[in-house]
Protein backbone atom coordinates (compact mmCIF):
# COMPACT_ATOMS: atom_id res chain seq x y z
CA UNK A 1 0.00 0.00 0.00
CA UNK A 2 2.56 2.62 1.10
CA UNK A 3 5.68 0.45 1.49
CA UNK A 4 7.20 1.82 -1.74
CA UNK A 5 6.69 5.44 -0.81
CA UNK A 6 9.51 7.72 0.29
CA UNK A 7 9.38 10.28 3.07
CA UNK A 8 11.67 13.31 3.05
CA UNK A 9 12.76 14.39 6.54
CA UNK A 10 15.08 17.39 6.82
CA UNK A 11 16.18 16.88 3.19
CA UNK A 12 17.02 13.18 3.70
CA UNK A 13 14.99 10.42 2.04
CA UNK A 14 13.74 7.35 3.90
CA UNK A 15 11.70 4.40 2.64
CA UNK A 16 10.89 0.76 3.42
CA UNK A 17 14.52 -0.24 2.80
CA UNK A 18 16.00 2.15 5.36
CA UNK A 19 17.74 0.59 8.37
CA UNK A 20 15.33 1.72 11.07
CA UNK A 21 16.86 -0.48 13.75
CA UNK A 22 20.09 1.45 13.42
CA UNK A 23 18.31 4.79 12.99
CA UNK A 24 16.31 4.24 16.20
CA UNK A 25 19.41 3.14 18.09
CA UNK A 26 21.38 6.24 17.10
CA UNK A 27 18.57 8.77 17.60
CA UNK A 28 17.21 10.59 20.65
CA UNK A 29 14.01 12.39 21.61
CA UNK A 30 11.42 13.03 18.94
CA UNK A 31 13.77 11.76 16.23
CA UNK A 32 13.90 8.35 17.95
CA UNK A 33 10.09 8.25 18.16
CA UNK A 34 9.84 9.31 14.53
CA UNK A 35 12.04 6.47 13.24
CA UNK A 36 10.35 3.99 15.56
CA UNK A 37 6.98 4.84 14.01
CA UNK A 38 8.35 4.52 10.48
CA UNK A 39 9.75 1.11 11.41
CA UNK A 40 6.23 0.04 12.44
CA UNK A 41 4.68 1.68 9.38
CA UNK A 42 6.87 -0.17 6.90
CA UNK A 43 6.33 -3.51 8.66
CA UNK A 44 4.12 -6.23 7.18
CA UNK A 45 1.28 -5.51 9.63
CA UNK A 46 -1.89 -3.90 8.24
CA UNK A 47 -2.47 -1.90 11.43
CA UNK A 48 -0.81 0.37 13.98
CA UNK A 49 -1.38 0.35 17.75
CA UNK A 50 -1.66 3.88 19.14
CA UNK A 51 -2.05 5.03 22.74
CA UNK A 52 -4.81 7.60 23.28
CA UNK A 53 -3.85 10.78 25.13
CA UNK A 54 -6.14 10.07 28.09
CA UNK A 55 -7.52 13.60 28.51
CA UNK A 56 -11.23 12.62 28.64
CA UNK A 57 -10.87 8.98 29.68
CA UNK A 58 -8.20 6.54 30.80
CA UNK A 59 -5.39 6.21 28.26
CA UNK A 60 -5.72 3.02 26.22
CA UNK A 61 -4.31 1.33 23.15
CA UNK A 62 -6.35 1.79 19.96
CA UNK A 63 -5.68 -0.23 16.81
CA UNK A 64 -6.08 1.62 13.52
CA UNK A 65 -5.69 0.15 10.07
CA UNK A 66 -3.00 1.70 7.90
CA UNK A 67 -5.61 2.11 5.18
CA UNK A 68 -7.78 4.29 7.44
CA UNK A 69 -4.79 6.39 8.48
CA UNK A 70 -3.79 6.95 4.85
CA UNK A 71 -7.36 8.03 4.03
CA UNK A 72 -7.25 10.58 6.86
CA UNK A 73 -3.88 11.92 5.70
CA UNK A 74 -5.07 12.19 2.09
CA UNK A 75 -8.22 14.07 3.13
CA UNK A 76 -6.17 16.62 5.09
CA UNK A 77 -3.69 17.07 2.25
CA UNK A 78 -6.53 17.63 -0.21
CA UNK A 79 -8.26 20.16 2.07
CA UNK A 80 -5.10 22.22 2.63
CA UNK A 81 -3.62 21.77 -0.83
CA UNK A 82 -0.52 19.96 0.44
CA UNK A 83 1.67 18.60 -2.37
CA UNK A 84 5.27 17.64 -3.02
CA UNK A 85 6.49 21.25 -3.00
CA UNK A 86 5.26 21.95 0.52
CA UNK A 87 7.10 21.89 3.87
CA UNK A 88 5.34 20.33 6.88
CA UNK A 89 6.34 21.10 10.47
CA UNK A 90 6.18 18.59 13.34
CA UNK A 91 6.33 19.87 16.94
CA UNK A 92 3.92 17.55 18.79
CA UNK A 93 4.76 14.14 20.31
CA UNK A 94 4.98 11.27 17.82
CA UNK A 95 3.75 8.80 20.46
CA UNK A 96 0.22 10.08 19.89
CA UNK A 97 -2.01 10.26 16.83
CA UNK A 98 -1.39 13.94 16.03
CA UNK A 99 2.33 13.42 15.59
CA UNK A 100 1.99 10.18 13.64
CA UNK A 101 -0.47 11.73 11.21
CA UNK A 102 1.86 14.63 10.42
CA UNK A 103 4.43 12.04 9.32
CA UNK A 104 1.84 10.30 7.15
CA UNK A 105 0.78 13.57 5.51
CA UNK A 106 4.37 14.04 4.41
CA UNK A 107 4.49 10.43 3.25
CA UNK A 108 1.33 10.46 1.11
CA UNK A 109 1.91 13.93 -0.37
CA UNK A 110 5.65 13.82 -0.99
CA UNK A 111 6.05 17.03 1.04
CA UNK A 112 9.23 17.65 3.02
CA UNK A 113 9.05 17.28 6.80
CA UNK A 114 10.96 19.26 9.40
CA UNK A 115 10.69 18.62 13.13
CA UNK A 116 11.68 19.96 16.52
CA UNK A 117 11.32 18.70 20.08
CA UNK A 118 7.82 19.44 21.46
CA UNK A 119 7.88 22.56 23.62
CA UNK A 120 5.58 25.24 25.00
CA UNK A 121 6.82 27.73 22.38
CA UNK A 122 7.84 26.04 19.09
CA UNK A 123 9.07 27.61 15.84
CA UNK A 124 12.23 28.73 17.64
CA UNK A 125 14.86 27.77 15.08
CA UNK A 126 13.38 27.22 11.62
CA UNK A 127 13.10 30.56 9.80
CA UNK A 128 12.14 29.45 6.27
CA UNK A 129 8.60 29.28 4.92
CA UNK A 130 6.48 26.47 6.38
CA UNK A 131 3.31 25.34 4.60
CA UNK A 132 1.52 23.52 7.40
CA UNK A 133 1.87 22.76 11.12
CA UNK A 134 -0.16 21.44 14.07
CA UNK A 135 -0.02 22.78 17.63
CA UNK A 136 -1.95 22.78 20.88
CA UNK A 137 -3.55 26.02 22.15
CA UNK A 138 -0.79 26.20 24.78
CA UNK A 139 1.90 26.07 22.08
CA UNK A 140 0.17 28.72 19.96
CA UNK A 141 -0.06 30.98 23.01
CA UNK A 142 3.62 30.35 23.71
CA UNK A 143 4.62 31.46 20.20
CA UNK A 144 2.39 34.55 20.42
CA UNK A 145 3.88 35.48 23.79
CA UNK A 146 7.53 34.88 22.91
CA UNK A 147 8.10 35.33 19.18
CA UNK A 148 4.86 36.17 17.31
CA UNK A 149 6.85 37.25 14.24
CA UNK A 150 7.54 33.55 13.53
CA UNK A 151 3.95 33.13 12.36
CA UNK A 152 4.93 35.22 9.32
CA UNK A 153 6.72 32.10 8.04
CA UNK A 154 3.77 29.73 8.61
CA UNK A 155 0.99 29.54 6.02
CA UNK A 156 -1.55 27.17 7.63
CA UNK A 157 -2.02 25.87 11.17
CA UNK A 158 -4.37 23.39 12.80
CA UNK A 159 -4.92 23.71 16.55
CA UNK A 160 -6.12 20.75 18.62
CA UNK A 161 -5.84 18.82 21.85
CA UNK A 162 -8.00 21.30 23.79
CA UNK A 163 -10.66 23.93 23.04
CA UNK A 164 -9.49 27.24 21.56
CA UNK A 165 -10.89 29.85 23.93
CA UNK A 166 -12.11 33.31 22.97
CA UNK A 167 -9.05 35.16 24.28
CA UNK A 168 -6.80 33.15 21.94
CA UNK A 169 -9.23 33.54 19.02
CA UNK A 170 -8.97 37.32 19.39
CA UNK A 171 -5.16 37.18 19.21
CA UNK A 172 -5.29 34.95 16.12
CA UNK A 173 -7.08 37.72 14.22
CA UNK A 174 -3.80 39.67 14.26
CA UNK A 175 -1.72 37.09 12.35
CA UNK A 176 -1.82 36.13 8.68
CA UNK A 177 -1.49 32.38 9.28
CA UNK A 178 -4.74 30.59 8.36
CA UNK A 179 -5.77 28.91 11.62
CA UNK A 180 -8.25 26.08 12.12
CA UNK A 181 -9.56 24.34 15.24
CA UNK A 182 -9.78 20.57 14.89
CA UNK A 183 -12.35 18.06 16.08
CA UNK A 184 -11.28 14.45 16.25
CA UNK A 185 -9.76 11.70 18.34
CA UNK A 186 -7.41 8.76 18.12
CA UNK A 187 -10.24 6.49 16.97
CA UNK A 188 -10.88 8.71 13.94
CA UNK A 189 -7.17 9.06 12.98
CA UNK A 190 -7.17 12.74 14.06
CA UNK A 191 -9.59 15.37 12.87
CA UNK A 192 -12.85 14.65 11.10
CA UNK A 193 -13.93 18.31 11.10
CA UNK A 194 -12.33 21.76 10.99
CA UNK A 195 -13.43 25.20 12.15
CA UNK A 196 -11.79 28.33 10.64
CA UNK A 197 -10.68 30.59 13.50
CA UNK A 198 -9.47 33.77 11.77
CA UNK A 199 -9.86 35.73 8.57
CA UNK A 200 -13.05 36.59 6.70
CA UNK A 201 -14.22 32.94 6.68
CA UNK A 202 -13.95 32.48 10.46
CA UNK A 203 -16.90 30.72 12.07
CA UNK A 204 -17.91 28.65 15.09
CA UNK A 205 -19.17 25.85 12.83
CA UNK A 206 -17.13 22.68 12.27
CA UNK A 207 -17.17 21.37 8.69
CA UNK A 208 -16.52 17.72 7.76
CA UNK A 209 -13.22 16.75 6.11
CA UNK A 210 -13.25 14.10 3.40
CA UNK A 211 -16.10 11.58 3.25
CA UNK A 212 -17.05 12.05 6.94
CA UNK A 213 -20.73 12.51 7.84
CA UNK A 214 -22.46 13.30 11.15
CA UNK A 215 -25.61 12.53 13.07
CA UNK A 216 -26.73 12.98 16.69
CA UNK A 217 -28.13 10.57 19.26
CA UNK A 218 -30.97 11.12 21.77
CA UNK A 219 -28.57 12.96 24.10
CA UNK A 220 -27.62 15.40 21.36
CA UNK A 221 -24.18 13.80 21.15
CA UNK A 222 -22.30 13.49 17.88
CA UNK A 223 -22.22 10.26 15.83
CA UNK A 224 -19.45 9.96 13.24
CA UNK A 225 -19.40 7.89 10.04
CA UNK A 226 -16.74 7.49 7.37
CA UNK A 227 -16.36 4.62 4.91
CA UNK A 228 -12.78 5.52 3.98
CA UNK A 229 -11.67 5.71 7.60
CA UNK A 230 -13.62 2.58 8.53
CA UNK A 231 -15.77 4.47 11.07
CA UNK A 232 -19.21 2.94 11.46
CA UNK A 233 -21.55 4.91 13.77
CA UNK A 234 -18.96 6.03 16.30
CA UNK A 235 -20.93 7.39 19.28
CA UNK A 236 -19.18 10.21 21.13
CA UNK A 237 -19.84 12.12 24.35
CA UNK A 238 -19.60 15.46 22.56
CA UNK A 239 -22.79 17.50 22.69
CA UNK A 240 -23.38 19.38 19.44
CA UNK A 241 -25.83 21.61 17.65
CA UNK A 242 -26.08 19.56 14.45
CA UNK A 243 -26.54 21.79 11.41
CA UNK A 244 -26.64 19.05 8.76
CA UNK A 245 -24.86 15.79 7.92
CA UNK A 246 -21.59 17.66 7.31
CA UNK A 247 -21.47 20.41 9.95
CA UNK A 248 -22.11 21.14 13.62
CA UNK A 249 -21.48 23.59 16.44
CA UNK A 250 -19.64 22.02 19.39
CA UNK A 251 -21.22 22.73 22.80
CA UNK A 252 -19.25 20.58 25.24
CA UNK A 253 -18.76 17.13 26.73
CA UNK A 254 -21.77 15.20 28.04
CA UNK A 255 -19.64 13.77 30.83
CA UNK A 256 -18.77 17.32 31.99
CA UNK A 257 -22.35 18.70 32.04
CA UNK A 258 -23.38 20.05 35.46
CA UNK A 259 -26.97 19.86 36.69
CA UNK A 260 -27.25 22.67 39.22
CA UNK A 261 -30.65 23.40 40.69
CA UNK A 262 -32.33 21.71 37.73
CA UNK A 263 -30.40 23.76 35.15
CA UNK A 264 -27.86 22.18 32.81
CA UNK A 265 -24.58 24.06 32.69
CA UNK A 266 -21.88 23.41 30.10
CA UNK A 267 -18.41 23.96 31.63
CA UNK A 268 -16.84 24.68 28.24
CA UNK A 269 -19.31 27.52 27.64
CA UNK A 270 -18.41 29.11 30.98
CA UNK A 271 -14.70 28.62 30.32
CA UNK A 272 -15.09 30.38 26.98
CA UNK A 273 -16.71 33.38 28.68
CA UNK A 274 -13.99 33.52 31.35
CA UNK A 275 -11.11 33.40 28.88
CA UNK A 276 -10.87 37.21 28.83
CA UNK A 277 -10.86 37.39 32.63
CA UNK A 278 -8.33 34.69 33.53
CA UNK A 279 -4.81 34.22 32.23
CA UNK A 280 -3.21 30.80 32.54
CA UNK A 281 -4.91 27.44 32.98
CA UNK A 282 -8.28 26.90 34.63
CA UNK A 283 -11.42 24.81 34.29
CA UNK A 284 -14.99 24.56 35.54
CA UNK A 285 -16.13 21.50 37.51
CA UNK A 286 -18.72 20.61 40.14
CA UNK A 287 -19.04 19.27 43.66
CA UNK A 288 -22.09 17.71 45.37
CA UNK A 289 -24.42 20.20 47.04
CA UNK A 290 -27.37 19.46 49.35
CA UNK A 291 -29.48 22.28 47.93
CA UNK A 292 -28.51 22.42 44.26
CA UNK A 293 -27.57 18.80 43.68
CA UNK A 294 -24.33 19.98 42.07
CA UNK A 295 -22.61 23.32 42.56
CA UNK A 296 -20.39 24.99 39.99
CA UNK A 297 -16.77 25.48 41.06
CA UNK A 298 -13.74 27.02 39.37
CA UNK A 299 -10.23 25.57 39.60
CA UNK A 300 -7.37 27.94 38.72
CA UNK A 301 -3.73 26.98 38.40
CA UNK A 302 -1.38 29.33 40.23
CA UNK A 303 -1.51 31.99 42.90
CA UNK A 304 -4.71 33.39 44.40
CA UNK A 305 -6.06 36.46 42.60
CA UNK A 306 -9.27 38.40 42.08
CA UNK A 307 -11.56 37.24 39.26
CA UNK A 308 -14.56 39.12 37.87
CA UNK A 309 -17.63 37.01 37.09
CA UNK A 310 -19.82 39.76 35.61
CA UNK A 311 -19.57 38.07 32.20
CA UNK A 312 -21.47 35.03 33.52
CA UNK A 313 -25.16 34.46 34.08
CA UNK A 314 -26.10 34.05 37.74
CA UNK A 315 -26.51 30.27 37.54
CA UNK A 316 -23.14 29.95 35.78
CA UNK A 317 -21.16 31.77 38.46
CA UNK A 318 -18.91 29.51 40.56
CA UNK A 319 -19.99 29.02 44.14
CA UNK A 320 -16.37 28.40 45.11
CA UNK A 321 -12.97 29.13 43.55
CA UNK A 322 -9.95 26.94 44.25
CA UNK A 323 -6.39 27.98 43.46
CA UNK A 324 -4.13 24.99 42.87
CA UNK A 325 -0.35 25.17 42.58
CA UNK A 326 -0.14 22.66 39.72
CA UNK A 327 -2.79 20.78 37.70
CA UNK A 328 -2.40 17.14 36.70
CA UNK A 329 -1.49 16.72 33.03
CA UNK A 330 -1.32 13.88 30.52
CA UNK A 331 1.99 13.02 28.87
CA UNK A 332 0.89 15.06 25.84
CA UNK A 333 0.23 18.16 27.97
CA UNK A 334 -3.57 18.06 28.31
CA UNK A 335 -5.21 18.88 31.64
CA UNK A 336 -6.60 15.82 33.42
CA UNK A 337 -9.71 17.36 34.92
CA UNK A 338 -10.92 14.41 36.97
CA UNK A 339 -7.53 13.64 38.51
CA UNK A 340 -6.97 17.31 39.33
CA UNK A 341 -10.43 17.51 40.92
CA UNK A 342 -9.86 14.29 42.88
CA UNK A 343 -6.59 15.63 44.27
CA UNK A 344 -8.51 18.68 45.47
CA UNK A 345 -11.18 16.51 47.11
CA UNK A 346 -8.58 14.25 48.75
CA UNK A 347 -6.48 17.15 50.04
Amino acid sequence: MTSKQTIIIKDKKYDSHSNYLQLVENANGIEKDLFSFLQDWYSSSDSIDIRSSGSTARSRIIRLSKKAMVSSAEATCQFFGIGSNEVLHLCVPVQYIAGKMMLLRALVSGASLIFEEPSAAPLLEYRKQISFSAMTPMQVTGVLNNHPERFQNLAQLIIGGAPVLQALKVRLQLINTSCYATFGMTETATHVALNRLNGPRSSDIYEAVGDVSFNADDRGCLIIESKNREINNLFTNDIVDLKDRSSFRWLGRADYVINTGGLKVYPEVIEEKLSREISGNYFIASLPDNKLGEKVILLVEGEKRDICFDCLDKYEQPKQVYFIKKFVYTASGKIQRLKTLNELIDA
